[in-house]
């Protein structure tokens, strides 16, 4: 194989025409009955019956007083924060295994302290 190919560079770069170029195009001949393997859809027919992917959060509940001390504690450690104003959460993850989620719960509140609680989410 490597021959060959070295054969064919080695010739289209010495000719000076394209003619040796030009026939080897033609020469090429594709099936496509042998290339179509799948059978195509519209993407209207195909519909989506179960959600599949489920995920875990780890919530904090905070309020105006302890906001700030709860987001240093989790940033000089390490966590990115989603926070939540509206609902007064902070949220850390999402988790793609529940163990996960469960051990990262117990530092959180073994270590530094923070009551929270895990929630799952599917999509």
């Amino acid at each position: 194989m490597g021959y060959i190919f070295s054969g064919y560079i080695y010739d289209s770069a010495n000719n000076v025409t394209n003619d040796r170029i030009m026939s080897l195009q033609k020469e090429i001949y594709i099936d496509e009955s042998e290339i179509r393997v799948f059978k195509r859809q519209s993407v209207k027919d195909i519909s989506v019956i179960e959600k599949k992917v489920k995920a875990w959060i780890i919530e904090i509940k905070y309020n105006d007083s302890n906001l700030e001390n709860i987001s240093n504690k989790l940033i000089s450690n390490g966590y990115k924060l989603n926070n939540n104003k509206v609902k007064m959460i902070i949220s850390i993850g999402p988790f793609t295994a529940i163990s996960h989620a469960k051990e990262e719960s117990r530092k959180l509140n073994n270590i530094l302290g923070i009551d929270n609680k895990i929630s799952s989410f599917i999509f």
